[in-house]
């Protein structure tokens, strides 16, 4: 949940430097990178999920704090907003088409894949997973490098369609997201 509005905050901060592709693109980084955080200290470290979890965001939220100094993030830029706000054909919204391609590949990596495949033990037993030869230090540390990789697409989407961010955008989602 931090991702979210870390990687708004992100992509707008650095937007008019290195354009909308390098703003997308840093705002989305910076997600990989907290999930890379989160997917070490749990796959390798076998730290707790949930305090780890707390943890990071509470950190990665205190330096977004820090960086923007509680204030909004706002942009103008109109190829940026317009991948939010914006329409296909004048009646599908960019953001309906971008989730729904993103739901196909994850459906179509976690049916057809192998990882796919070690996933779902992994997460549901994993004693049993290990004992089966799944590689679940390798598997966990991946899911929360892509949990962290599409939290932070989101929060970049989210600013694209308000045309601003704030470090607080996903504060109160841990929760829903740990039931």
């Amino acid at each position: 949940p931090a991702a979210i509005g870390a990687a708004g905050v992100i992509a707008l901060a650095v937007l008019p430097t290195v354009g909308p592709l390098g703003a997308i693109l840093a705002g989305i980084a910076s997600g990989v990178v907290l999930g890379s955080v989160n997917g070490f200290l749990i796959g390798v470290m076998r730290t707790n999920p949930v305090l780890t979890t707390l943890g990071t965001n509470v950190a990665a939220l205190g330096a977004a704090l820090i960086f923007t100094q509680g204030d909004y993030v706002y942009t103008q830029d109109p190829i940026f907003t317009q991948i939010g706000q914006g329409r296909l054909f004048g009646v599908i919204p960019n953001i309906i088409i971008l989730v729904g391609i993103v739901a196909i590949v994850a459906h179509l990596l976690l049916s057809y894949t192998v990882f796919g495949r070690w996933v779902y033990p992994t997460g549901g037993n994993y004693a049993a997973a290990r004992a089966a030869g799944v590689p679940v230090r390798r598997v966990m540390v991946s899911v929360f490098i892509i949990s962290g990789t599409f939290a932070a697409m989101g929060g970049v989407l989210l600013a694209s369609l308000l045309g601003s961010a704030r470090t607080t955008a996903g504060l109160g989602m841990e929760f829903n997201a740990i039931a």
